[in-house]
């Protein structure tokens, strides 16, 4: 090729490789003994990192056929197995996402069965183990709250509300949030934060339902 001639981009690339691959060849040829080394290091990462990976996804597979079969149990009626599953789940796969599946099933069982402390217990750990998921932090809180309103706590409950409505801010599931954080705390006696719940839902869900009710909760607790 003439020294006037100029190479393409498909030749500097091909040139560019062939040049590093001839230096890294030169390079392990004289240490021999490194990249010995090194390639045991990188195997046994690598060992280590499929080993995690087939734990991870076997781990899935078995959370995965004791949810589906919770279900099927809980949609035969037979609940005792149904919840055997589920706290199976929870104590054995807590960091997958079926197990908190399972535990708002639980936490929603006891809620039923108006056993408010084992609901809060339940939606609390729910609450701490969300994965990141903040529509389930979300309904975890405001499961926390209803059960804070059922035993009387009505302060931690407004409190409860009012974080749910933020971990998830949502134009369907916050403006309710926000109006039942209000009502609590005007029962605790905190007109302060129940004016600033009811002004959110003002300011942010003036097209929703409850703004309607917003405004007039807010009205008197102004008077």
């Amino acid at each position: 090729m003439s020294p006037s001639k100029k190479m393409s981009k498909h030749q500097i690339k091909e040139d560019k490789l062939l040049t590093t691959t001839f230096r890294a060849t030169e390079y392990i040829q004289k240490n021999p003994k490194l990249f010995v080394i090194t390639g045991i290091v990188v195997a046994a990462v690598f060992t280590i990192i499929v080993l995690i990976k087939y734990t991870i996804n076997k781990q899935q597979g078995n959370a995965q056929d004791l949810y589906i079969r919770a279900n099927m149990s809980l949609a035969a009626g037979n609940i005792d197995a149904a919840i055997s599953d589920f706290t199976s789940l929870v104590n054995e796969y807590e960091a997958t996402p079926y197990a908190r599946s399972a535990r708002l099933s639980l936490a929603n069982k006891y809620f039923s069965e108006q056993d408010w402390d084992r609901a809060l217990t339940e939606f609390e750990k729910l609450a701490e183990n969300s994965g990141g998921d903040k529509m389930m932090l979300s309904i975890a809180l405001a499961g926390a709250a209803s059960c804070h309103e059922q035993i009387g706590d009505y302060l931690q409950a407004g409190k409860n509300y009012l974080e749910a409505s933020n971990a998830f801010e949502s134009p369907i599931l916050s403006p309710g949030q926000l109006l039942k954080a209000g009502l609590n705390f005007i029962k605790a006696g905190d007109k302060t934060q129940a004016s600033e719940a009811f002004k959110k839902i003002e300011e942010k869900y003036i097209n929703s339902s409850e703004a309607s009710a917003a405004r007039r909760h807010l009205a008197e607790v102004n008077l």
